[in-house]
């Protein structure tokens, strides 16, 4: 608990957690999923020993994925995939841990996506399309990525 302490999780956060079983713990990260990023919690050695090889409607620890129109999703832990998004379509992708994903954004889609770690993507935008890419530490897009358009702005966090 007195990790949990120092990463500024409240007493509240810690009686969580401290009662809580599997399906608890996945729904509290998922609806704080940006603060937990942004703390590496869980860490990886975490993810690794009691989620790898997971796949929910918004997690993928270390498979091969492919999502279409996800609200919220995070590929950790050497995990890669697909996200594709239709016309109209929004969402909000995380990837963490020496993950890899390819992004598809049709006409009229908007996506953000935070890239942290060593993590790459790679990102396809068609006209209309808005993908906003905040790269962390040692995350990359790929060569294509930064050619492709107007489309897709990142930033350097």
């Amino acid at each position: 608990m007195e990790a949990a302490r120092e990463i500024g999780l409240c007493d509240d956060g810690r009686a969580i957690i401290k009662e809580a079983d599997m399906a608890t713990m996945l729904n509290e990260y998922r609806d704080h999923i940006g603060w937990h990023v942004e703390r590496d919690n869980p860490s990886e050695s975490i993810l690794r020993k009691y989620f790898y090889g997971m796949q929910t409607e918004w997690l993928n620890v270390g498979r091969e994925a492919t999502i279409y129109n996800a609200e919220k999703f995070m590929f950790t832990c050497g995990a890669s995939g697909k996200a594709i998004y239709e016309q109209n379509k929004r969402g909000r992708i995380y990837v963490r841990h020496g993950s890899y994903v390819e992004i598809e954004a049709a006409s009229e889609a908007f996506v953000i996506v935070s890239l942290y770690d060593d993590c790459k993507a790679s990102i396809k935008a068609d006209a209309g399309a808005r993908v906003y890419v905040y790269l962390h530490g040692d995350a990359s897009v790929s060569e294509d990525t930064l050619k492709e358009s107007k489309e897709i702005i990142i930033k350097k966090r």
